[in-house]
């Protein structure tokens, strides 16, 4: 993960690290990892992976954008997107572990 705008908090298994524009951070496969946005404008980073495994699953539960920005905050996810991303990521090689950073 590369930072290009904005703070991030990025978790990798129990350790938790404060990343800025400029930073990079692994988050290996098969290691328990996640990220929140810390920035009230957002953030915007790179991330890059081996073999396509994780953009197959981003493609899977991504929509076509409606415009060119972004679309405003919609808070968290109803329980029947949880349900879909979970059976998306679990069709994808993806265990989703929890509770998400708060």
């Amino acid at each position: 993960m590369h930072v290009l705008q904005g703070e991030l908090r990025v978790r990798v298994q129990d350790q938790d690290h404060q990343l800025g524009p400029g930073d990079i951070r692994l988050l290996p496969k098969g290691v328990p990892h996640t990220y929140r946005v810390q920035s009230v404008k957002g953030g915007r980073f790179l991330a890059i992976t081996p073999r396509g495994d994780f953009e197959r699953f981003v493609r899977a539960i991504s929509r076509p954008a409606e415009r060119p920005e972004l679309p405003p905050p919609v808070g968290p996810p109803s329980a029947d997107a949880i349900q879909a991303i979970s059976a998306a990521a679990a069709k994808h090689g993806i265990e989703l572990v929890g509770p998400p950073l708060q």
